[in-house]
């Protein structure tokens, strides 16, 4: 089982480094839409491997800019700063000055300056702050108590409540990944479906075992008119989740739909 296992992981290694080499070399020659094809399915396989998947998520933000694919780019630096989060890499990644320099430029032209600090100055020394005193017992706010009352108004089929509970978690600072998809899952159930692609994309990129909330991000760009996002993303999220009615009925209107 050990020996199998093993195997397996080297065939998927190799599945996607001979993606990423394709979508390079698409690049390289000026082939973007089939570049964008191929890095995608290198980026989903390396989510677990900063380096890797900051490399890929380079390529295909510059590649999208340069075929006018403008929210498709922004998504790719948007989820190499989630990585940056966790482990600041872009600084050293072996990709060559001129790309580089392409991802900086993207960086200026899409994120707000707070954002694209990440790509543009390298990690500085952390200086230790003073601890701030905690806040009164009665200023706090339990993020979990905020999103079961959104839950228990979703159920009960008061979507304005569900909506104003599920916004005032989405917009809190410095949420955890897991607790953003959840706020993001709820808005889309809500139908509030423009807060709960802001959400998902500042969840960043998706870790494997989350295809269901990909599903719903899916839905969410569908509903705001980012078809082609939408197809890509429930692509990558179907063969991971159950085929229910609803899942069937988007997954029609999905892959019926036309920019």
């Amino acid at each position: 089982m050990v020996l199998c296992t093993s195997l397996v992981a080297t065939q998927n290694d190799e599945f996607y480094d001979g993606s990423l080499r394709a979508g390079v070399a698409a690049f390289e020659a000026g082939r973007y839409d089939e570049a964008l094809t191929k890095l995608h399915v290198a980026a989903f396989g390396y989510v677990e491997d900063i380096p890797r998947y900051e490399t890929a998520e380079s390529y295909i933000a510059v590649a999208a800019q340069r075929v006018g694919r403008t929210d498709e780019a922004l998504l790719a630096l948007r989820r190499i700063i989630a990585a940056e989060r966790i482990d600041r890499r872009f600084a050293s990644l072996p990709v060559s000055p001129a790309l580089r320099t392409s991802v900086e430029g993207a960086a200026k032209t899409l994120l707000t300056p707070q954002l694209a600090s990440y790509l543009l100055n390298p990690p500085q020394p952390q200086i230790a702050a003073p601890t701030p005193p905690a806040p009164p017992a009665s200023d706090t706010v339990d993020v979990n108590d905020l999103l079961a009352g959104a839950r228990r108004a979703l159920d009960a089929g008061d979507l304005a409540a569900a909506r104003a509970g599920y916004e005032k978690v989405a917009a809190m600072p410095d949420l955890p990944h897991a607790t953003l998809l959840n706020a993001a899952e709820g808005l889309c159930r809500a139908r509030e479906f423009k807060a709960a692609v802001a959400a998902f994309e500042r969840a960043g990129a998706f870790a494997k075992g989350e295809e269901t909330y990909r599903y719903f991000y899916a839905v969410a760009l569908y509903e705001t008119g980012r078809y082609r996002d939408a197809k890509r993303e429930l692509a990558a999220a179907l063969p991971f989740i159950k085929q229910t009615a609803d899942v069937k009925r988007y997954k029609s209107k999905i892959e019926h739909a036309h920019d």
